[in-house]
């Protein structure tokens, strides 16, 4: 069975990791890809992970 590679160009923003605290509550963490702190750049996304599940790991292109 071939196994399908995907891979993505990050031309146009941040390719970042978000963690939830375990156990919650806690503070959020976004990291860039190299383990820069990004989020006093983006202060709406704490905000919108309240919502997320605690202990969620989260790769993701902002």
């Amino acid at each position: 069975m071939p196994q399908e590679t995907h891979q993505s160009l990050e031309k146009n923003g941040y390719r970042a990791i978000v963690f939830t605290p375990w156990p919650a509550p806690g503070p959020l963490l976004l990291q860039s890809r190299r383990g820069s702190l990004l989020k006093s750049r983006f202060p709406e996304l704490e905000v919108a992970a309240a919502d997320l599940p605690d202990g969620l790991v989260l790769d993701c292109v902002m």
